[in-house]
């Protein structure tokens, strides 16, 4: 993806990226084409709506086989709560 458009959704989506932080920047490659820009945007955007406690983390973005591939994991002590299933369900659903 673009440059421009990579920096968009990490400043938009700042927490979600946090553990790629390297002398304050954002250290983070996406793999895979622009054409998933409003895909992502729309996905990350309704991720936050649910992830209200800021504990959900990507690990990476690519695109495989033509479809798209969203890794995460979420920063919590106790068993998946109802909000990372709403979560998952959510990439999902975006993944296909």
């Amino acid at each position: 993806m673009i440059k421009e458009l990579d920096k968009k959704l990490i400043e938009k989506y700042k927490y979600m990226f946090a553990d790629f932080t390297i002398n304050n920047q954002i250290v983070f490659r996406f793999e895979h084409n622009d054409g998933w820009y409003n895909l992502l945007d729309d996905l990350m955007g309704k991720i936050e709506k649910i992830d209200i406690n800021k504990t959900l983390r990507i690990t990476k973005i690519k695109e495989k086989f033509g479809g798209l591939r969203f890794y995460i994991y979420v920063m919590s002590e106790t068993k998946k709560s109802n909000n990372e299933e709403q979560i998952y369900k959510l990439i999902n659903d975006a993944e296909e």
